[in-house]
């Protein structure tokens, strides 16, 4: 029990200084739009996609995210290669420590992205994403295993506090018919930290960078295709992280794949496609010190395309390897 009062010191310790701020997925290709708002409009058609992740299971107040997300092409039924799109999407997220934990925090964006084409079968697309997020932290649920903290202002408030802030991440994205690369940020209005834990709180939250990239080889004649991709990730002062994913597809019915998370773990993969129906799910294998505490992680996502498979509004988005 101390061991996991510890971390969750450590995690609080980790907000303060600049760190990891923001909810991370394992199996990031199967809905890029929740990270990048420039991907918004590239399925094609209306698309809407749910997930649930569960990290560091058994761990007391362990990281456990919700999200939501729905996006389309304004001008689909137009829609060709040498046509510009713009596409729209809404994004909701639910980041919690546990169903006790202290810290909740709850995002609603709505995107935009317009769609250049550059060449042929060639896009850069340009996004932005605009909304609220409420940062509640709960005084009460603070587990310290020194009486002597509860002295510290930051622990001491005994109450719920709640903050409605606006919050803004741009994104751009380039892709083909074979392959794609995207960069996006969040957190750039940097909102204070003393804001949500009161004034004894000097820091902000920190800018997150994400990098992503992808290629689909193969399946030109064959039943397979080959997917490597990287999604590198910075923020503040910390070094550099980087999630290095290879997937494998047979058809564009199935496609299972391992993950290398730096320091962190090794991750599985599995997405199955039936119709308009799709349904992912990666299983986390920790190998950070934070295995002798907890069990691994595990996440879900289910998606669903309001248009036909084979429908001539899906020609260009088809062939982007995000949303194969």
């Amino acid at each position: 029990m101390k061991k996991t009062h510890t971390i969750l010191l450590v995690i609080f310790a980790v907000l303060q200084s600049n760190a990891q701020q923001m909810p991370q997925y394992t199996n990031y290709m199967i809905n890029y739009f929740a990270l990048n708002p420039a991907a918004a409009g590239t399925p094609g058609c209306l698309l809407a996609r749910v997930g649930y992740r569960t990290q560091w299971v058994g761990m007391e107040s362990a990281p456990q995210t919700t999200i939501f997300t729905i996006q389309t092409d304004l001008n689909r039924k137009k829609q060709t290669w040498k046509s510009d799109k713009h596409g729209v999407g809404l994004k909701f997220e639910n980041d919690v420590t546990g169903y006790s934990g202290p810290i909740t925090k709850i995002n609603m964006h709505a995107a935009y992205a317009y769609h250049k084409p550059i060449g042929t079968k060639k896009f850069l697309s340009f996004g932005i994403y605009a909304g609220i997020v409420q940062y509640d932290f709960k005084f009460d649920n603070i587990k310290l295993p020194e009486t002597t903290f509860l002295d510290d202002p930051l622990t001491s408030g005994g109450a719920r506090r709640a903050i409605l802030y606006p919050d803004i991440s741009p994104g751009v994205m380039y892709y083909t018919e074979n392959g794609y690369i995207g960069y996006t940020a969040r957190n750039v209005l940097r909102n204070k930290l003393r804001k949500i834990y009161g004034p004894g709180a000097t820091g902000r939250l920190a800018i997150h960078n994400y990098l992503t990239m992808g290629r689909r080889f193969g399946r030109d004649d064959g039943a397979f295709s080959y997917i490597p991709s990287v999604n590198i990730k910075m923020a503040g002062h910390i070094p550099p992280s980087f999630d290095l994913t290879f997937m494998v597809d047979y058809r564009n019915i199935v496609d299972v794949g391992m993950q290398y998370r730096y320091i962190d773990g090794i991750n599985t993969i599995i997405n199955l496609r039936f119709k308009n129906f799709q349904i992912g799910y990666s299983y986390d294998y920790n190998l950070s010190p934070v295995r002798y505490v907890s069990g691994n992680s595990h996440e879900i996502m289910f998606g669903y395309r309001f248009c036909a498979k084979d429908s001539p509004e899906n020609v260009p988005s088809e062939h982007c390897p995000a949303y194969r």
